[in-house]
């Protein structure tokens, strides 16, 4: 009899335990599993000197149509920190710019309209992480992390990216 009660208020203490961490609701409110989409904004104009008009001029060093001529108006925007070193140019070559120029209609509106749409922003110490939308819908929207560049006059540069 003692083991069969040991074995009761241990099931029962189980019980308990996890009706204790599931979260209570409000039987008035319809619950969703989905997660709330994300708040979009579309950049059509942005204003010089913001990290959006960064992104924007990042696709449209992406889209000019001579690579070199392209790839010099990136790596302008690139932070110092990457652009003032062989190997970080080398990287921003071999790695991003390839991609860049190869995805970077998908993510504006047109070539004559290079409009595009960001999806989240991350904010950290000293960074921010831009989401910009796939305008076709197939791919997720991918980051660029920015970061204010104090040997380039505080503006805002690339650190990374995936578009």
């Amino acid at each position: 009899m003692r083991r069969y009660s040991l074995h009761l208020l241990l099931f029962l203490a189980l019980v308990l335990a996890s009706a204790c961490d599931k979260k209570s609701t409000n039987i008035s409110e319809p619950q969703s599993d989905k997660p709330k989409a994300p708040v979009e904004v579309e950049v059509t104009n942005p204003k010089a000197g913001t990290p959006e008009d960064v992104v924007r001029r990042v696709l449209i060093a992406g889209l000019d149509p001579n690579e070199a001529t392209g790839f010099a108006k990136y790596l302008k925007l690139v932070h110092t920190s990457f652009r003032d070193t062989p190997n970080g140019i080398k990287m921003r070559r071999t790695f991003e710019w390839p991609r860049l120029r190869k995805q970077a209609i998908h993510y504006v509106k047109s070539k004559s309209d290079p409009s595009f749409i960001i999806t989240r922003r991350g904010i950290s110490q000293n960074s921010l992480r831009l989401f910009v939308k796939w305008r076709n819908g197939k791919g997720l929207p991918k980051p660029i992390v920015l970061q204010k560049d104090p040997k380039d006059g505080n503006r805002w540069r690339v650190i990374a990216t995936s578009l």
